[in-house]
C-alpha cells in the first residue's frame, strides 16, 4: 500500500519480530502510519525500529 502511493494507513495486526517491525519503520518514514499492538512485546518491537529510524511514537 505505501509503495503504491497511499499516505494514511492502519495496521490492524500485530507485528511479529524484528525484521518485520524494522520493515514496517522503513516504510512509516514517508508517510502516516499507525499501528495496533496487543502486548508489551510487540510496543517494545515497534519502539526499538522506530527508534532505529528517528521516527516519532505515540502511544495512547
Amino acid at each position: 500500500m505505501a509503495v503504491g502511493g497511499i499516505t494514511s494507513i492502519l495496521l490492524a495486526y500485530p507485528l511479529i519480530g524484528d525484521d518485520k517491525c524494522q520493515r514496517y519503520a522503513e516504510l512509516a518514514r514517508p508517510i502516516n502510519m499507525h499501528t495496533l499492538v496487543d502486548s508489551l512485546t510487540g510496543a517494545q518491537g515497534l519502539s526499538r525500529a522506530a527508534v532505529r529510524q528517528s521516527l516519532p511514537q505515540i502511544v495512547k
